[in-house]
């Protein structure tokens, strides 16, 4: 899928001062890139990854993914979108706590009605090295392990997109190397991948690197 955005905007309220954490953004990302959206702490990747995602209504602006306005959508009608057609790696815990490792990772692709199958299932579990976690529940398992479980997730989602947001934290330097070859092969089979990141292994494979500047995506 093709990605736009044109003066994309977001400014938040906070005891009556506005912040801008994003500011008039203009992207165009193809298919078959390995983008990587870099900065420091605070400075807004997160809040552009939400609303790439549909996550989050901009203030200004607009977001195109394959020609749909994502936020001219109804409500609901966004979220079918968003189950068909993307795939988010959140910062923190995002499985549901009371299904096991292997349904959550099978949900998303159930869901988008392309069920994986269980050979593709074991394969990523085994290269992600948590096969002997999914029979488990979620509070079974460490921060690093539900990392990966997301990243097992979106990958086995065979959603055209990924949206990641620092999906190396909480790993050691061979894991966290693991999961940005994941993601580097899964954009290079024909995926827009974008991923939120300051890990110095990620931005070395990025195909296309930004840095975000006072809001901005400046490409690097």
């Amino acid at each position: 899928m093709t990605l736009e955005t044109r003066s994309l905007g977001k400014t938040f309220l906070l005891q009556e001062r506005e912040v801008v954490a994003v500011h008039d953004a203009e992207l165009y990302l193809n298919p078959g890139e390995f983008c990587v959206l870099s900065g420091r702490s605070g400075s807004g990747k997160t809040t552009l990854i939400n609303l790439l995602a549909g996550l989050l209504h901009p203030s200004t602006g607009t977001v195109r993914l394959d020609g749909t306005a994502l936020y001219d959508l109804p409500d609901a009608a966004r979220a079918a979108f968003r189950r068909r057609h993307l795939s988010i790696i959140p910062q923190g815990d995002s499985l549901l706590r009371t299904l096991t490792v292997e349904e959550n990772l099978l949900l998303p692709s159930v869901l988008a009605g392309r069920p994986a199958s269980s050979t593709r299932l074991h394969e990523i579990l085994e290269l992600l090295e948590i096969d002997a976690l999914a029979p488990l529940l979620p509070g079974a398992l460490s921060g690093g392990e539900l990392k990966r479980a997301a990243v097992a997730r979106a990958l086995l989602s065979g959603c055209p997109t990924i949206f990641a947001d620092e999906p190396t934290g909480d790993l050691d330097e061979a894991r966290a190397a693991r999961v940005t070859e994941l993601l580097a092969d899964y954009a290079a089979q024909g995926h827009l991948v974008l991923v939120a990141s300051h890990d110095p292994q990620v931005l070395h494979r990025a195909g296309r690197l930004f840095n975000m500047q006072q809001g901005v995506p400046i490409p690097a």
